[in-house]
């Protein structure tokens, strides 16, 4: 009779164990099922708020980039102050007004157009540099406005090469 008790005992046991366990792991199960779904939407929607962000920051530059080619063909093509003195093998006094007007057109554009830090043209033949402040030597530009960011013969060497429709990066001293 106790045997019998006993077997019992363990049969019941036994049953209250395996439906405690069913209890416990189908929630466990049903858990892990939801929050691997919820870990890959939330992957999802992060990759398509940045390809989103990505985007509109392209189309952001594109614009940006237009912008610069539209102003440098401006001043390139039909500016007739600059075409004349970028063929001068000198400056004269007389073009004092022509430089003038380029460093006024120079300032507007730097005015109107937030994103430009600094905007320069440079005369190949003179070697003169006008900005929308004034018109020095290529040295002198350097040296006042330059002397902390770059070093001096990577930007004197990327002046004298004829860019046409091209952008080009500058290397930039760290500031450490």
């Amino acid at each position: 009779m106790t045997f019998k008790v006993r077997q019992i005992r363990n049969n019941l046991f036994l049953s209250f164990l395996v439906s405690y366990l069913i209890i416990l792991i189908v929630p466990l199960f049903i858990g892990g099922f939801i929050y691997l779904k919820t870990v890959n939407l939330v992957n999802n929607q992060i990759l398509k708020a940045n390809n989103l962000y990505l985007s509109q920051l392209k189309q952001t530059f594109d614009v940006v980039l237009e912008d610069i080619d539209r102003i440098s063909l401006e001043i390139g093509v039909t500016n007739k102050d600059v075409i004349s003195l970028a063929m001068k093998d000198s400056i004269l006094d007389s073009d004092r007004l022509a430089i003038y007007n380029i460093c006024r057109q120079l300032s507007q554009y730097k005015i109107s157009k937030s994103y430009l830090e600094d905007i320069y043209i440079y005369l190949k033949k003179t070697d003169i540099v006008i900005n929308p402040k004034d018109c020095t030597s290529a040295t002198m530009y350097y040296n006042v406005y330059l002397k902390d960011q770059m070093d001096f013969d990577d930007w004197y060497r990327f002046i004298q090469n004829d860019y046409r429709r091209a952008l080009n990066t500058l290397p930039v001293l760290s500031k450490d």
